[in-house]
Parts: C-alpha cells; structure tokens; sequence
C-alpha cells in the first residue's frame, strides 16, 4: 500500500472511530471535537475468540471502547468456576470503574468473537472530563448504569431459584434474536449448556434439569439441543418474576 493510500486508511479509520464513539453513552451530547481527540489518542487492539483483554485483579489504568466484536465479563472463584457479569457489544465502555478509581479490575474480560478495541489511557480521560462537563456527567450516568446493572444481577442470583433465572435468562436472549409470532418466541441457541451456567451463576447439570422443568410445565419446548420455542412469553415472564418489569399487566 502506498503512503497516500496508507494515510487515507487512517483518515477513514479516524472517522469510523470518532462516529462509533459519539454514539456511545459515555460520549453522547459531547463536542465533536472532544470526540475526536479521544480517537485520535487512543490505540487499536484486537483479539480472537478466547483471548483475554484483561485478567480479574490486575491493575491497570486504560479504559476499553469495544470498536465491533462481542465480549463477556466474568468472575471467578478459587476453583475456577465463572459467573457472567455482562456481555458487551460495539459501542460498550470496559473497566471504567477502574479507570475512575485506578483500583484493579474487578473482573476478567473474554473475547467471544474477534473483537476490536479503542484503548485510552486514564490520564486521557482524565484531561477530557476537565475540558468537557458533558462527559464528566456521561461519565457519572455510565457509573449508575453499572451499579443498577449488577443490583438486577444480585437480585437475580440471590432471589431467584435456578429455573426462575434459566426462564429469565432465554427471554433476555428472546430480546436479542428471538423470530416473533403474537406471544409465541422461536429461540436459536449459540451457546453450551456450560455456558448458559456461567450466566445463570449454576452448574450444567442443574441447568439441564431446569430446562427439563420449564418443559413440563410446558413453559418451553425443545427441538433439539440447540432450538427452543416459548409458546406464551407472558406465561415465561410470570413464572420468571420478570413481567410487571417488562411490561404492564392487562
């Protein structure tokens, strides 16, 4: 590639990540040019599926924009078991916790597919947030998202039996890809019985017994490891605790 063509990549990429960013909550409503300071100051990173960005009690001090790509947030314990915190898709700002306080991270992050990264380092942010009040606000409603995100998760993990949390589980996944047909729910699953335990905070075994019960109860049906039907999704939502928060009762 030549130097012209070379440089006008870059200008292009510039832009791509400048508009990515302006769209993100942390950088809705802020000046442009903010905007385009950060792009132009942070650093591209890429990972393939099964790479970690970073582990859970590491120090660091940069902030992580996901660019495109799809990533997970889990906790571990001493026997390596996972609990999923969150998956994050393009637009999704990681580690600003502890970008905010410079304490260790409080998670490890996975790829799930190739992913790319805009990396900015804290002291950045830091200069920004000092130029620019729309983003320190952003920064502070990123925070409260965060907060009320893990109090739904302990709520989840702490109130909910394990066929509550499957049921609520398949219709946050309804949510994402679900084919709709009036209260009916076509769901293709992408992942393992292992991975659907990580989300739900179980093992597989328990996870497969709580399908089973939601069968015979004849809250879903199963077509084969990997499709499942919900024939009434109000009927899930209220076996799931879920429906007065989803939408109001008739």
């Amino acid at each position: 590639m030549s130097s012209s063509s070379a440089s006008k990549a870059a200008r292009k990429s510039s832009l791509d990540t400048t508009s990515l960013l302006a769209q993100s909550r942390l950088f809705r409503n802020v000046p442009v040019e903010t905007v385009r300071r950060a792009a132009e100051r942070g650093a591209l990173r890429e990972l393939g599926p099964g790479q970690i960005l970073f582990w859970q009690g590491e120090r660091g001090d940069i902030l992580y924009f996901v660019i495109e790509g799809e990533l997970r947030s889990v906790r571990q314990d001493a026997r390596g078991r996972e609990q999923v915190l969150a998956t994050h898709h393009a637009g999704a700002v990681l580690d600003l916790v502890s970008g905010v306080d410079s304490g260790p991270f409080y998670c490890t992050v996975i790829a799930d597919t190739n992913s790319r990264l805009l990396c900015l380092e804290k002291r950045v942010l830091d200069e920004l947030c000092r130029e620019s009040p729309d983003l320190l606000w952003n920064v502070g409603l990123c925070l409260a998202g965060t907060i009320r995100h893990y109090a739904e998760v302990i709520e989840t993990l702490a109130l909910r039996n394990v066929d509550q949390r499957v049921a609520q589980f398949l219709l946050s996944l309804c949510e994402q890809t679900a084919a709709q047909n009036g209260d009916c729910r076509e769901l293709k699953l992408t992942m393992t019985q292992p991975e659907m335990a990580a989300h739900v905070g179980s093992t597989r075994e328990v996870v497969c017994r709580a399908l089973a019960h939601l069968q015979k109860q004849g809250l879903i049906v199963t077509n084969g490891p990997h499709h499942i039907r919900i024939p009434d999704i109000r009927a899930l939502r209220k076996f799931a605790g879920v429906e007065s928060a989803l939408e109001p009762r008739p």
